[in-house]
């Protein structure tokens, strides 16, 4: 459904509409919140912000002016300024240890995480060279976490041929990454 019809049946019926909003773009918000939280937050915390995203959305949708950009932007914006607004609450209700400094765990080291975001980078250009669908499977499979039988019906195939080629793409990308994954 394009976003002037789901402007239309929001404005029509708010629930109808609400329910293809979040058909629509749950998989889309629940990754930039993700990606802002999984550091700092745990699963269901980064599942609350998911929500107060589309509940902030919901509330405020008369706000929402398409000229000025499109949906998925929209709730992009307000997804990552919910997640930031999540994390910076987060952090600062971390526990401080004597001097007044929050307690970073004594197995944690920057190197490692630099490393570890680089390897990231490197999977995920890696994951797009595979060309869709099969980084539209990988991504939706691994990273947003849908199921097999949601990919099919999005991407109009059979449940079978996302997991083969989804093996297949996995495959694939441990030979080209020698193994990491």
């Amino acid at each position: 459904m394009e976003d002037g019809a789901l402007i239309k049946l929001l404005h029509s019926d708010k629930n109808k509409g609400m329910e293809q909003v979040l058909k629509k773009y749950t998989g889309f918000v629940f990754a930039i919140v993700k990606s802002r939280l999984c550091e700092v937050c745990d699963s269901s915390e980064i599942e609350d912000c998911v929500s107060d995203v589309f509940i902030r959305f919901s509330e405020s949708f008369d706000k929402y002016d398409p000229q000025r950009s499109s949906l998925k932007t929209y709730l992009g914006v307000m997804a990552k300024n919910l997640a930031s607004n999540a994390a910076r609450d987060k952090l600062s209700t971390m526990p401080l240890d004597d001097d007044g400094m929050i307690d970073v765990p004594d197995t944690f080291s920057v190197e490692d995480a630099a490393a570890e975001k680089e390897l990231i980078k490197v999977v995920i250009e890696q994951i797009k060279l595979l060309g869709p669908p099969d980084s539209d499977i990988i991504f939706r499979k691994y990273y947003i976490g849908q199921s097999s039988k949601q990919i099919a019906k999005e991407l109009k195939m059979s449940v079978s041929n996302v997991d083969v080629r989804a093996h297949r793409a996995m495959e694939k990308l441990r030979k080209i990454l020698g193994g990491i994954i």
